[in-house]
């Protein structure tokens, strides 16, 4: 199995990476794991550090000479000997380490049998700043982003609610959905770049799915569709994945997110939130 991975990789399927970004609740993985239910693509299970830590290294390349910068991005492309070893070693890695998502992806395949040959694209959730996406972009010049945005209103009602960050004053949900607009806006910049709202996802995943495969060239599958349209999924792994529900049905009956806020917390998303609300193509309802 590691000699297939080793000679699939080194062929086309490692130089055609996706990646996904976007801030926190915003649909990443929902969308993530859509993206794998196409018969071309193979996503990772979560987001992959070791991708940022990639790209950042590679943008670092610009103070080395010419033949440095050569052997360290023909190195990172990385040759057959070379996936071969590091997909062993990876594997050895422990569960939660700095290449969790890489290990993940390998371990996928594993269990799944999943015929690398068959993959011409390869799917991931990152979290990259400008330089790191340069660098990204340098190291795989075939790659393609997404950039999903949600209602900021919504982002931070979740994150209100979300055990991990309920505990965290209103202002800084706020100032977390304002600065990853601000953060991930250098996108607009990349002609390479899909924007898509979750709200688009919600309301015609087959309308997004086919922007998205027509921008990217790449042949339409009904798979991530089918996906977006039946799986309500929670970042907490599969055992939080509801199936076979009609997603857009149960979102359309919530009452809006901002329906228990007080004036003051009303006031202050005005406030931290109405410029990137702008920039992200939102208007503030109250």
């Amino acid at each position: 199995m590691l000699d297939l991975l080793g000679r699939a990789a080194s062929a086309h399927f490692i130089k055609s990476p996706i990646f996904i970004v976007g801030g926190s609740r915003s649909g990443t993985i929902v969308l993530l794991k859509a993206m794998g239910r196409h018969t071309r693509i193979l996503s990772t299970p979560s987001e992959d550090p070791f991708v940022t830590d990639v790209g950042r290294m590679v943008h670092s390349l610009e103070f080395c000479s010419e033949d440095e910068k050569q052997y360290y991005l023909d190195t990172l492309r990385i040759s057959r000997t070379y996936i071969y070893d590091e997909l062993r070693r990876l594997t050895l890695e422990s569960a939660l380490g700095p290449h969790y998502g890489l290990k993940q992806l390998i371990k996928l395949a594993v269990n799944n049998k999943v015929n690398f040959l068959g993959k011409h694209y390869w799917c991931t959730k990152t979290f990259p700043g400008k330089n790191t996406a340069q660098g990204l972009k340098r190291l795989y010049p075939e790659a393609r982003f997404i950039w999903i945005l949600r209602n900021g209103v919504n982002v931070v009602h979740s994150r209100c609610l979300f055990p991990a960050f309920r505990d965290l004053p209103f202002e800084e949900h706020c100032q977390h959905w304002a600065d990853s607009i601000k953060r991930f806006s250098y996108l607009l910049e990349f002609p390479e770049t899909v924007m898509v709202h979750q709200e688009e996802l919600v309301d015609d995943p087959d309308r997004v799915f086919r922007r998205i495969f027509e921008e990217f060239r790449i042949d339409y599958d009904p798979g991530p569709t089918t996906y977006a349209l039946t799986h309500h999924v929670h970042p907490l792994g599969d055992k939080s994945t509801t199936k076979g529900v009609d997603i857009k049905k149960t979102l359309s009956e919530r009452p809006p997110a901002y329906q228990g806020w007080t004036d003051e917390q009303k006031s202050k998303f005005k406030d931290v939130c109405g410029e990137a609300m702008e920039l992200a193509g939102y208007k503030v309802e109250f």
